[in-house]
């Protein structure tokens, strides 16, 4: 959407502003997500491996859950 803002306003002069914040976003983006993404398959691993170990306990997974027979 910023980059279609930016395009269309540019001959204007006023669509540098939103071409250069969406720069800005892509570099943050760059450098961040290689190490957001480790971050969050380790949380996601930890939650399913929870999971499972309540499962093979015979335990539902979550304290809400309704058995299926009920």
């Amino acid at each position: 959407m910023l980059w279609v803002l930016g395009r269309i306003t540019l001959p204007l002069g006023i669509g540098i502003v939103p071409l250069a914040i969406l720069w800005v976003w892509v570099l943050a983006d760059l450098f961040l997500v290689p190490v957001l993404i480790p971050r969050d398959g380790d949380g996601l691993r930890s939650r399913l491996g929870q999971g499972f170990a309540m499962a093979a306990l015979g335990a539902p997974a979550r304290a809400d859950a309704v058995p299926a027979d009920a």
